[in-house]
């Protein structure tokens, strides 16, 4: 079994509320008479704190796990990789073609599933 793997999720960060909280704190007095070192360490603390308090956490999804399947829809995912194959050995308008018949009907399996 894997380990799950929760990230931060950025692009839903609340950054005008994060750079409220960071401006209220005082950086002269805060940082007053300490070496670089400790304002480093002091700095990243605020800014990690923040961090926590205005973006959320996700967990991504391993996206080959989801897809339900059936015998009748790996049936067609096989037969499409074979299509796209032989597409491939001579090129030609009608393999495309059948390649893409497959393609859309696996497409059309799997979403199928999906709503299921």
């Amino acid at each position: 079994m894997k380990s799950e793997v929760i990230r931060r999720n950025y692009y839903k960060g609340d950054y005008e509320s994060m750079k409220k909280d960071l401006s209220i704190i005082d950086c002269d007095s805060e940082f007053e008479g300490l070496e670089a070192a400790d304002m480093l360490d002091i700095f990243i603390e605020k800014t990690s704190c923040a961090t926590e308090r205005h973006v959320p956490k996700s967990q991504p999804r391993n996206k080959k796990e989801n897809i339900p399947s059936n015998k009748e829809t790996v049936e067609y995912i096989r037969r499409k990789h074979r299509l796209w194959e032989r597409y491939m050995e001579n090129q030609s308008k009608e393999k495309y073609r059948e390649y893409c018949k497959a393609r859309n009907k696996v497409k059309r399996l799997t979403k199928r599933k999906r709503k299921e």
